[in-house]
């Protein structure tokens, strides 16, 4: 590999600003689009800091849609960002849950169209059934994929998981709750979230998205942007 030089804290990426002149200086592009407006970007703009300046940019984005309508915003966001660099973009994820989609014929219906457009677009995907924090629970306990968990205990098991970790009461909601982020890595296991994500995929391997619960994707996602982190910041 080519050296990569010294590692700095990407200040421009985590601020947001970069002008259009360095555009240019950047060696990638990376693209995430949320269903959540809230927890899910903040977590992954955490990736941020870790890429040396001007080598990887990762733009995040919160959407507040179904799968089907963070899909659709998703290819106008490829476009803007193409508008905005002048450079294709080179890796683009989605990131939503299953939620309600099994609720009737419509949902389910967009659900899976929203994996048919992503592909059609090569857009990954890392879902999560049925929620997002499923893949926080992942850092601090196992989780058995023997029967399928609501949302609502997965929010209760997350907080109590996290308090029990901390020692203390420091979180009060399990849900949509970014004060949970930092004690992923200092409480949590990232490695220990990842095994236990892929021991979930294995199990639902043959079966459809819509009936794997407990499951989560994220592991792919933070694989990618680990293996990113890892190249830029190599040293010869």
């Amino acid at each position: 590999m080519a050296k990569r030089g010294k590692t700095s804290f990407n200040k421009e990426q985590e601020s947001g600003e970069v002008r259009v002149e360095k555009w240019r200086k950047y060696l990638r592009f990376l693209l995430v689009v949320c269903e959540d407006q809230n927890t899910e970007p903040t977590y992954i703009k955490t990736f941020k800091r870790h890429f040396p300046a001007h080598s990887l940019y990762l733009e995040v984005a919160g959407v507040g849609l179904d799968p089907l309508g963070v899909v659709n915003k998703t290819i106008e966001k490829i476009e803007e960002l193409k508008g905005l660099t002048k450079r294709e973009i080179d890796e683009v994820w989605t990131v939503f849950d299953k939620d309600d989609a099994d609720l009737n014929q419509a949902r389910a219906a967009r659900f899976d169209e929203a994996f048919a457009t992503a592909k059609l677009h090569r857009i990954n995907i890392a879902w999560s059934n049925e929620v997002f924090e499923l893949w926080f629970l992942l850092h601090f306990e196992e989780v058995s994929p023997d029967i399928p968990i609501p949302r609502a205990a997965i929010y209760e098991r997350l907080k109590n998981a996290v308090n029990n970790s901390v020692g203390q009461n420091v979180i009060s909601d399990g849900h949509s709750n970014v004060d949970i982020i930092p004690y992923l890595r200092s409480h949590g296991s990232e490695l220990d979230a990842i095994n236990r994500a892929k021991a979930l995929a294995r199990h639902f391997s043959n079966t459809a998205i819509i009936g794997s619960n407990p499951a989560s994707k994220m592991y792919q996602l933070v694989e990618s942007l680990n293996s990113w982190i890892a190249y830029y910041n190599f040293r010869c």
